[in-house]
């Protein structure tokens, strides 16, 4: 299985951008552990509905982000200088898992993208 790097990446570009320096603050939010984030933010776990749930009811402007289709847009409370936003990084390698993902990738965006057009239409 590869790691999954780019979504890990634009995890922790959130999570940063959002104010939270450390892991445990941000996993706190999501009801996980900090070793839980880690791996996601390794790209050696992927987010799963729940998380993506948790990130629309707080954060809805961020599932676009995750997802890859669009850059990171802050809303105004959440706006840095633009040059303290780290950009994600986009690469794989390939590693050993015996982990098994619960839903497959397209049931994972068709869930994330109703959310979003809920969200565009409210």
């Amino acid at each position: 299985m590869a790691l999954d790097i780019e979504n890990g990446n634009r995890i922790r570009t959130l999570r940063e951008a959002l104010g939270y320096q450390y892991r445990s603050d941000f996993a706190d939010i999501f009801g996980m552990t900090k070793s839980r984030l880690q791996a996601l933010e390794q790209g050696r776990q992927r987010l799963n509905i729940d998380d993506f749930k948790i990130i629309y009811s707080k954060w809805p402007w961020a599932l676009g982000f995750l997802l890859g289709d669009e850059a990171l847009n802050l809303p105004g409370e959440y706006q840095k200088p633009e040059n303290e936003i780290k950009q994600p990084k986009a690469t794989t390698k390939k590693i050993r898992s015996d982990e098994q993902l619960v839903v497959s990738k397209k049931e994972l965006e068709d869930v994330v993208r109703k959310m979003l057009q809920e969200l565009n239409e409210a």
